[in-house]
């Protein structure tokens, strides 16, 4: 029985092995986007299903506000600018692929931009992977840090 439970496990790692990830950078000027996003991966990362979401403190109350995007080509998707009240916001984008889960907490600049330097994660930065479910602490956290 220990040893279906240990093949079990080791049939799962392998089947996702490969990576799975989403890189993310401000748009260049003049593009009418709060964001570009590429799934990427070695699963079929186009089936990815994407989420984005505005997190923020208004007024001393935390809100959550679900953001609007399109696919542009396959795998990549822009995130519309949408107004939002002037508080502190963090962008936070999670992609799910199966069981596979890669997500992006990004700080976002006064009038709730992308700052301009913003390269967002890639594979030469693994360092800024979150290979999880985006958390209410990683949230917290990612609210109190400045956007560069």
């Amino acid at each position: 029985m220990k040893r279906i439970a240990t093949l079990a496990l080791l049939a799962t790692g392998l089947a996702q092995a490969g990576g799975f990830w989403i890189t993310s950078k401000a748009p260049a000027a003049g593009i009418d986007a709060l964001v570009l996003v590429q799934v990427l991966g070695c699963h079929n990362p186009e089936d990815a299903v994407l989420t984005a979401t505005a997190e923020g403190i208004v007024n001393g109350q935390r809100r959550s506000l679900p953001l609007e995007f399109r696919p542009a080509g396959k795998g990549s998707y822009v995130v519309k600018k949408q107004a939002l009240p002037a508080g502190t916001w963090v962008l936070a984008l999670t992609a799910r692929l199966g069981t596979m889960v890669t997500s992006e907490l990004i700080p976002l600049a006064a009038g709730g931009e992308v700052p301009a330097s913003h390269r967002g994660q890639s594979p030469d930065k693994p360092g800024k992977f979150i290979h999880k479910q985006i958390r209410a602490a990683d949230v917290e956290s990612a609210l109190r840090q400045p956007a560069s």
